[in-house]
Order: structure tokens, then sequence, then C-alpha cells
């Protein structure tokens, strides 16, 4: 599954795109610009329990309680993670930024996997 050049406003804390298992499938964001639409819930722009996440051109991932990065305010816990349970996540190319400030969540919720974690930056590829 594949989103590319857009400007997405999520508004749902499991994400664009929700794979959850049994089902596996590798997810592609490339080139977009992404925004959470309330200030305090339903921000997790990505939620991929067993395919891949792939990042490819330029992505701006803005996660941001009361959409100000320099005034974090109280918001839901498990509402603001980037990517959740990402068992593979990859920077193919190009550069991917991620704006965060949700006071309870950290960027990456990789909880009960049973697999291998790779967070995999290529040559050439940059995580801001």
């Amino acid at each position: 599954m594949k989103t590319q050049n857009a400007k997405l406003i999520n508004g749902y804390s499991n994400g664009i795109f929700v794979v959850t298992r049994p089902s596996e499938a590798n997810t592609v964001y490339q080139d977009l610009h992404v925004t959470n639409s309330d200030g305090s819930i339903g921000a997790s722009p990505i939620r991929n329990e067993t395919g891949k996440v792939l990042l490819k051109g330029e992505n701006t991932f803005d996660i941001l309680t009361n959409h100000d990065f320099n005034k974090p305010a109280m918001a839901r816990d498990n509402e603001g993670e980037w990517i959740q349970r990402g068992h593979w996540v990859e920077v193919v190319d190009g550069h991917t930024t991620l704006n965060q400030n949700w006071d309870w969540d950290q960027p990456l919720y990789t909880y009960n996997h049973n697999k291998d974690l790779t967070l995999k930056i290529d040559d050439g590829a940059n995580l801001l």
C-alpha cells in the first residue's frame, strides 16, 4: 500500500493504513506532509504490526499537541506515537522529518512483536 505526493490530516490513532495481524503488508510513505487534526487525540499516523514501513522522498510528520511544537500540553496516551508496532522501519531515500511533542508518547511504540525489530536508514537517506 502506498501513499504518495499528498498532504494528509490524520484524525485516527491507528494510522492512515492499519495493518494488524494476521495480515501482512508493506506500507510506503513517499513525499508526504502529515499532520494531526485534533490537538489532543487521534494523532498516530502509522500502524503496521507485521509488514515493513518504508519511507521515501521528502516526508514531514507533525504530531503536535495543540498544533504547536513550542507549546506542548496534555494529550491522550497511546494517541500520539509516530509508528505503532513497526517491526521494520526503513528510510529508503530522501529526508524524513519527525516533529513530535506528544507529552505521553514516544516516536516508536514497538510492543509485543515476537519478531526482530529493525530501524534502518539507508545510505544517503536522513531521519531528522
